[in-house]
């Protein structure tokens, strides 16, 4: 008996020595084997919004800006939810005007109703090298156009292409609040129009935007309502919830047909300058090389100034004390509002402040 316990201590320990040897050699680095390390992937950010997994093929595709009808009676719209941004400004008759923005014309969804085209946007979509879909224009956007070379689809040109006309909208609504597109249509017409769909290198992104998650803005903002007209008031609430700001207009939630759900965005921004009347009366001529106002985010604000140094260059916003201003990740509202409305700019912090 003595000898068989001796003989199963023995194996034992030789059991041991032997995991143990092995356990050694896994964890000993040879310095002449190769690295099978995984190499690093590397992650692209969305140009408009900064939030990563954007598709590196994507990387040189052609934006697309798209202008939205905003009068109350062609409401609800469609596919404005799905924007990368979104410019909202004043035109004629104390209304506002939309022009979405799709860093991918691939990724157009069905958006609508679509309307004309204007100058003040053209100067905003030239930077970002986008092709320009609407359907008409004033003559002035009709200048710029030509004048810059914007390659442009008009539904007056290429309705039975590019554009769908909804049938069934047309029973309660007005012609041309009927008008829509998608990328399938886009593509037609970029097509028929032998539009170039690259860019020459990828888009330098929109804004600088932030790589913590740490706002460091203090002013607390959870309900904004800035009156852009003697009839268009823009209202943004903050739902801590989801993070992000809800938008309302006209008395009611602004809603996207598409979700049934109101507009949410990560960050708005209202810019207010001159805006003037043009030679004919009617239209406005809007100053977008410089002006003032506010940043919105996770439920604070700041301060902030805007400067354009030209037609194709991006405006770009700053700090009170003149540094660049980071932006969080994500989509975006952007409010050009007359000076004179500034004053009626109503501002809610959170009840406990």
């Amino acid at each position: 008996m003595k000898w068989k316990k001796r003989m199963i201590s023995a194996a034992a320990a030789a059991i041991a020595v032997l995991m143990c040897a092995c356990s050694v050699s896994e964890n000993v680095t040879n310095p002449s084997a190769p690295d099978v390390s995984e190499p690093e992937e590397t992650v692209y950010y969305n140009p408009l919004t900064g939030t990563a997994g954007y598709d590196e093929s994507a990387r040189l595709n052609r934006p697309v800006a798209v202008m939205v009808n905003n009068i109350e009676q062609s409401l609800p719209q469609r596919g404005i939810s799905k924007a990368d941004i979104v410019y909202e400004m004043p035109v004629e008759g104390g209304i506002t005007r939309l022009m979405a923005v799709f860093s991918d014309y691939h990724n157009l969804p069905e958006i609508g109703s679509i309307r004309s085209a204007r100058h003040d946007y053209v100067e905003l979509l030239l930077p970002l090298d986008a092709i320009y879909l609407h359907f008409g224009g004033s003559e002035a956007a009709k200048k710029a156009i030509s004048q810059f070379e914007v390659d442009d689809i008009d539904g007056l040109v290429f309705s039975n292409t590019a554009f769908r006309f909804d049938k069934e909208r047309a029973k309660s609504k007005a012609r041309e609040h009927c008008y829509y597109s998608d990328a399938a249509l886009l593509e037609a017409g970029i097509e028929k129009a032998d539009i170039r769909t690259e860019l020459s290198e990828p888009l330098p992104s929109l804004f600088t935007f932030r790589e913590d998650a740490a706002v460091s803005m203090t002013q607390s903002a959870m309900s904004v309502i800035a009156p852009m007209s003697g009839i268009c008031t823009a209202s943004f609430t903050y739902d801590p919830a989801s993070g992000l700001y809800q938008k309302a207009q006209y008395g009611d939630d602004h809603i996207d047909e598409t979700t049934g759900k109101a507009v949410a965005v990560q960050n708005v921004f209202l810019m207010y300058t001159d805006v003037d009347l043009m030679q004919d009366g009617l239209h406005k001529e809007i100053d977008l090389s410089e002006g003032h106002g506010y940043y919105f985010t996770c439920g604070k604000m700041q301060p902030v100034t805007f400067k354009k140094d030209g037609e194709d260059s991006l405006l770009q916003v700053y700090t009170e004390d003149g540094a660049v201003c980071t932006v969080t990740p994500g989509q975006t509202w952007f409010c050009v509002i007359p000076s004179e409305f500034e004053s009626k700019l109503s501002i809610s912090g959170a009840e406990s402040e």
